[in-house]
């Protein structure tokens, strides 16, 4: 007998003592009406209980009433970036900020009068109103207040400081605009075993996403996923028909190549004749997930709940309607394929794409005056192929250390438990499932396991 049956047992006979009673067993097919009873029997409504009482006066205004400035403040709380007295930090205000704190054990004075620590700028700790507008920097505008590992690396990447994980949280935590675009129930849940690979433009996962009416025509985008990359392009689209997905895997071709597998749900617009010829004639492979599966292709999936998130966050920065998702959709994906990812060993989806650079807001902050540093290119030495031999090897080696992150983030979460619970119901017993759909009509009660 399982525990939780013995112990629901033990607890039933406790109950029982003060009666009389005799036992009859009743198999589970027939045992209806006794099961739903037990099952469906009113709970004690709870009692509210007042654990404390805390009294709350509201000061008067001065000066009147102030409508239009507590507009303003909850304005300039939600977008920082936007308040009048936001200073942009400058090499000037940095190096000021660390004459007055003692400087750390291991700093190096860089040329331009800078401490730094590993290679990056110093930021002391008693500098917070200077970290605050880094953070705002790193996190708003454009950015489209992405997480706080993307967060976190952006900051990294150039500047030191002490204790950078629990500020980066706390800050990310309080920031108003997250709270409105951010958040869910929805768990997603591997099923059956999920394809893998760890080459560049080796499978493309593409999906159709539904983002609504638009100020023009266009209701749909089309999706396309590197998956050892995680490099992102987004196409807008009036229809999801088979032209704009063929269309779209030309455009890639022309520019990266064909991929070898194509992965994809079972909608007529990738099922069609047209797709199936084009994915013979470019030597590719098509594999289609099962129906009405979302989470087996769950790879263009969580991306598919970035893009949500991402274009919220962004017409809320830019006080714009989601209407007009179409002018903000090179923004999102310049967001997705620039921000690293912790998957990815803290490298962004352009670098291990493409090979160029991650751009970062905070690189403006050199550039004092809004004025950029005039750089005089020497000629191009006769040893191109030794340099385009050094860029590819560290290509390789970006994609080793992603392959071994990705490995090792797949064994730390094959190892814990994901979310299991046990069962408190056996065979023949009558229990209620919880099954969201939206915009469905279907009945669900109770169902016979």
């Amino acid at each position: 007998m399982k525990r939780h049956v013995r112990g629901k047992l033990l607890r039933w006979s406790t109950k029982l003592l003060e009666y009389r009673y005799s036992i009859e067993h009743i198999e589970g097919v027939h045992n209806v009406w006794a099961d739903l009873i037990s099952r469906w029997g009113g709970k004690p409504q709870p009692t509210a209980r007042i654990h404390s009482a805390k009294r709350i006066t509201r000061s008067k205004r001065r000066g009147g009433d102030t409508s239009g400035g507590q507009q303003k403040s909850d304005a300039s709380s939600l977008r920082p970036l936007d308040q009048d007295g936001f200073v942009w930090p400058t090499i000037d205000e940095i190096g000021s900020e660390q004459s007055l704190c003692t400087t750390p054990r291991g700093a190096t004075l860089g040329d331009d009068g800078l401490w730094r620590l590993g290679g990056a700028i110093w930021i002391p700790r008693e500098a917070r109103d200077l970290t605050q507008r880094l953070l705002i920097i790193a996190h708003c505008g454009r950015n489209g207040h992405r997480g706080v590992h993307v967060m976190e690396n952006h900051v990294s990447r150039l500047f030191y400081i002490s204790g950078l994980n629990r500020i980066v949280r706390d800050f990310c935590v309080k920031c108003l605009l997250c709270l409105h675009v951010k958040g869910g129930t929805v768990i997603p849940r591997p099923f059956s075993e999920t394809h893998h690979t760890f080459e560049r433009n080796e499978t493309l996962h593409w999906d159709f996403l539904t983002l609504g009416e638009s100020f023009g025509s266009s209701h749909y985008v089309l999706v396309l996923k590197d998956e050892a990359t995680h490099f992102v392009e987004l196409v807008a689209c009036d229809d999801p028909t088979s032209a704009v997905a063929a269309t779209a895997i030309l455009d890639w071709y022309s520019r990266f190549g064909a991929p070898i597998v194509w992965v994809s749900d079972s909608g007529s617009h990738f099922k069609s004749k047209v797709i199936a010829e084009l994915c013979r004639r470019l030597k590719g492979r098509q594999e289609f997930i099962l129906a009405y599966s979302p989470w087996k292709n769950g790879s263009v999936e969580r991306v598919n709940r970035d893009i949500l998130q991402v274009l919220k966050a962004l017409a809320l920065e830019f006080r714009v309607s989601l209407q007009d998702w179409p002018h903000l959709l090179p923004l999102v994906q310049s967001s997705i394929n620039h921000s690293p990812v912790s998957s990815l060993a803290n490298h962004a989806p352009i670098e291990l794409f493409t090979g160029l650079p991650c751009p970062n807001t905070l690189d403006s902050v050199f550039f004092s005056g809004g004025k950029g540093r005039v750089v005089t290119l020497s000629r191009p030495q006769q040893s191109t192929e030794q340099h385009l031999a050094a860029l590819r090897a560290s290509i390789r080696d970006m994609h080793k250390a992603a392959k071994a992150e990705r490995e090792r983030q797949h064994l730390r979460y094959k190892a814990r438990q994901r979310y299991e619970r046990e069962v408190n119901f056996s065979v023949g017993d009558y229990v209620h499932r919880h099954a969201s759909l939206r915009g469905q009509s279907e009945m669900v009660g109770p169902r016979a396991y």
